[in-house]
């Protein structure tokens, strides 16, 4: 199809968690190589649409879920379309897929313009979407909003924001938020919970110089909220879920 994206990915040592299995931040950064390299391909990416109409894509929600692990060296397709698309969002669906064709994880992004400089929403007919940009593609996976009480929730950690974090647009990277989350884990519980799903929600952008404090509340079935807020600002909310594992990695 015109508007589809299929590239071959390698688990590479950098992207493999404790476990030696491709993890969270190590799908995620494939992911987001696929999503800007999918913009790319269609004449929307940042550094074309800034100078030109003065407005970038970000992500302002995403939902993985795994259905298998794979580990270090394996080698995986993914693969990015459009499942949905509104005046001013796009839904881009990314497939991570093993030797055998066989879905590894799954990741719905929602897209979003805002203008560089008020980085106020902007309209799809005012970037360089192409106009015969359609949906090619369908998915049932549905995002939530992630509202929950942290009021008895204590924070569990500060941290600051600094050049670091940071991507070409200024702002701290979309991993960088999922990397802070996980810090404020212990390596023991990493390394016997396997993540099957995680579901982040970007409110609002933060930049070098700010500092970030994370909010941790433990929920039923697996379960584990996160909230990262700046003063009293909601910056990011999110959702993991995890299983015990059943076969753990340990070199040591």
């Amino acid at each position: 199809m015109k508007y589809e994206l299929r590239k071959e990915k390698e688990v590479v040592s950098s992207l493999v968690d404790i476990n030696l299995e491709l993890g969270l931040i190590g799908a995620q950064s494939i992911v987001q190589d696929n999503m800007c390299d999918y913009f790319k391909l269609i004449g929307a990416d940042g550094p074309t649409m800034v100078p030109k109409c003065n407005c970038f894509f970000v992500v302002s929600k995403s939902k993985i879920k795994f259905n298998k692990m794979c580990k270090w060296q394996d080698d995986l397709i993914a693969e990015s379309l459009i499942v949905g698309k509104s005046r001013i969002k796009l839904n881009l669906l990314t497939s991570l897929k093993d030797d055998d064709g066989k879905i590894v994880a799954e990741c719905m992004q929602e897209m979003v313009a805002i203008d560089a400089t008020t980085r106020s929403i902007k309209m799809l007919s005012d970037t360089l979407v192409p106009e015969d940009l359609e949906v090619s593609g369908e998915s049932d996976m549905a995002f939530n909003r992630l509202v929950i009480d942290y009021e008895d929730v204590d924070a569990c950690k500060v941290v600051a924001v600094d050049s670091g974090n940071v991507d070409f647009y200024k702002h701290t990277n979309n991993i960088e938020y999922i990397k802070m989350m996980l810090s404020s884990l212990s390596v023991e519980y990493l390394a016997s919970h396997q993540i099957v799903e995680f579901e982040i929600n970007y409110v609002t952008e933060s930049r070098a110089g700010d500092v970030l404090t994370i909010y941790r509340k433990e929920l039923d079935d697996g379960k584990i909220a996160f909230q990262l807020k700046r003063g009293n600002d909601v910056v990011t909310r999110a959702l993991i879920s995890v299983c015990v594992r059943e076969n753990k990695v340990d070199l040591f």
